[in-house]
């Protein structure tokens, strides 16, 4: 087997091409810290977003959008009860009424509507409050 040399004179010159070549050649950018960078901030937008939603910060479109206009009442009651509220704000649309079941029962509602809790509704979590059902009134 033989082995072929190339001529001296050619191998530098071709040397010195590829040098030059290279040399004038602009050096590839690498894109890879942008895309990153976007990425990332795509990223915490869209996290940060659902968080804001999700948390009641946003409310969706077409949502009733919740506006506290009067003071918050607490009451605990048992058996027959009414809750007197006051006068409601001028402005004011609905009540919103939130209920948490200290004991299975039923509760039924001036325009017929009713609500019922069961022994599902009164297992308490560790960190957990006592599950809320809500009711919303239309106001006249």
């Amino acid at each position: 087997m033989s082995t072929m040399e190339m001529d001296p004179v050619f191998t530098g010159a071709l040397r010195e091409a590829l040098k030059a070549t290279v040399m004038d050649s602009p050096r590839v950018r690498r894109r890879w810290r942008w895309r990153t960078g976007t990425g990332v901030l795509l990223g915490v937008t869209l996290v940060a977003g659902g968080v804001a939603v999700a948390s009641g910060l946003f409310s969706p479109p077409g949502a009733p959008v919740d506006t506290l206009l009067g003071s918050v009442i607490s009451a605990t009651r048992t058996g027959t009860a009414s809750v007197d509220i006051g006068a409601p704000p001028a402005t004011a649309t609905d009540v919103s009424l939130a209920l948490t079941c200290l004991t299975a029962g039923s509760f039924d509602f001036p325009d017929g509507s009713s609500m019922t809790c069961d022994a599902t509704d009164l297992t308490v979590r560790p960190f957990i409050e006592l599950r809320a059902r809500s009711y919303r009134s239309r106001l006249a």
